[in-house]
């Protein structure tokens, strides 16, 4: 049987919602540091019109409306409807006024013309969405002749050995993802099966620093790992954030 690929969709959604307070206020503020790369990279400049899916947050559709200035315009567009919540009243807050945020699916961007957008970005999400390929030729459709997607992706030096060992042990096999993208040949490639031309890959390294385990736990809970905890029920979760406690340690 097919899935339910609206249904996965408010799964997952759900799940960042339920992290959404907390999203990148956790830790190192990775997502900020890498939101402003990505527009870098991007090419973004003044009046530029930019349309930055999975905005979360806000990480990448804030660096962006520093470079657009007045003459341009960022719009964000997240599944999530916390997320779109809480970014449009940060916005407020700090009276950007040349952005604004809304709920959309990267699969049907239909409120947007063709050809609308000077840049595309995608931080840190492709590989939650259903069914990417679709997103990708989306991307495509509203970007202009000559305009630029910019979207990242975890490498597969990210993720923790340790942490999928615990997962095996205590029987998680939920995962958030449809594809992992953790390759410069991977994405490269979807990139190019959609359409895009002139892909170039860049490869850069971060570290993520926590202070203690329970910060680690608290991060943990804010974006798609929270899936694998709430899977759990309250015993076998206690066990489990024992259990990685123990690991981080021993790290």
């Amino acid at each position: 049987m097919e899935p339910d690929l609206d249904a996965v969709k408010r799964q997952r959604a759900s799940v960042f919602g339920r992290g959404a307070r907390d999203y990148d206020r956790v830790g190192t503020p990775i997502f900020g540091r890498f939101g402003r790369r990505l527009v870098e990279l991007a090419g973004v400049h003044a009046g530029d019109r930019v349309l930055d899916v999975a905005t979360g947050r806000g990480a990448v559709l804030c660096a962006a409306t520093e470079r657009v200035g007045e003459r341009g315009r960022v719009i964000g567009v997240d599944l999530a409807e916390e997320m779109v919540a809480l970014t449009s009243a940060d916005i407020q807050a700090r009276r950007i006024t040349n952005a604004e945020v809304r709920v959309a699916d990267a699969e049907r961007l239909s409120e947007f013309m063709d050809g609308e957008f000077d840049r595309v970005t995608c931080a840190f999400a492709i590989f939650f969405v259903p069914a990417p390929e679709s997103a990708l030729r989306e991307f495509c459709r509203v970007l202009r002749p000559g305009g630029t997607v910019a979207l990242s992706s975890w490498g597969r030096a990210d993720d923790h050995g340790w942490y999928r060992e615990l997962r095996r042990e205590f029987g998680v096999s939920v995962n958030l993802e449809t594809r992992a993208f953790d390759t410069a040949d991977e994405l490269g490639a979807a990139l190019s099966a959609s359409g895009f031309t002139d892909v170039r890959v860049t490869t850069e390294r971060a570290l993520l620093r926590f202070n203690d385990p329970e910060q680690w736990w608290r991060w943990l809970l804010t974006g798609g790992g929270r899936a694998a905890v709430e899977v759990l029920d309250r015993k076998a979760r206690a066990r489990f954030q024992e259990a990685a406690f123990e690991r981080i340690r021993d790290i």
